[in-house]
Parts: structure tokens; sequence; C-alpha cells
């Protein structure tokens, strides 16, 4: 049970990461193409901090 928590916890902190970072790129650079938010999307959350 505490893993399934734990794995919904990143989950939800991968899902904040990508979003607060699309809204920062979206804000620099204007409307992202569909395939640089799917990248986005799909990155592991280390890949989204780096």
């Amino acid at each position: 049970m505490k893993k399934g928590i734990k794995k919904s916890r990143q989950e939800g902190r991968q899902e904040g990461e990508a979003s607060l970072l699309l809204l920062m790129l979206e804000l620099r650079f204007g409307t992202l193409s569909e395939s640089d938010r799917v990248q986005v999307w799909s990155a592991d959350s280390d890949t989204l901090l780096r």
C-alpha cells in the first residue's frame, strides 16, 4: 500500500514539474509545438529538473 502511495505522489510531482516547465517555456518562447509538449510530458523527473 505504501508503495502505491509513494508512486502516486511521485507521478503527481512529475506532472506538476512538467506543467510548470511548459508554462515557463511558453511564456518565454510562445506556443510550443505538439512534439515539444509530448517530449516534456514524457520526460522523467530527473530530466525535467535539469
